[in-house]
């Protein structure tokens, strides 16, 4: 099997990646990467949500939610199914 970068990566640094940026580690790691990629693309739909415009617009319960709202709304759906995939993977392997 022929070494990459990537496979002779330093634990530390992979680390390091996966605290600054949750979810890369495991797809530079190459385990895990559906959950790797649903916690990465909720911190990046979070880290856009977070910087969004706030919109004067009250969402009620039965109105039009705003951006920010359905970007909220996605980025938990998306910890969830990330953390609902990784259980129901790691009961598999038992």
């Amino acid at each position: 099997m022929e070494q990459t970068l990537i496979s002779t990566m330093n634990p530390v640094v992979v680390g390091i990646v996966n605290a600054a940026l949750p979810g890369l580690g495991y797809i530079i790691v190459g385990k895990r990467r559906v959950f790797g990629w649903l916690l990465l693309g909720n911190v990046v739909i979070t880290y856009a949500w977070m910087f969004v415009y706030q919109g004067t617009v009250t969402p009620g319960m039965w109105g039009p939610l705003e951006i920010n709202s359905w970007l909220g709304l996605l980025a938990v759906a998306l910890l969830f199914a990330a953390f609902g995939y990784d259980g129901y993977q790691l009961a598999k392997e038992r």
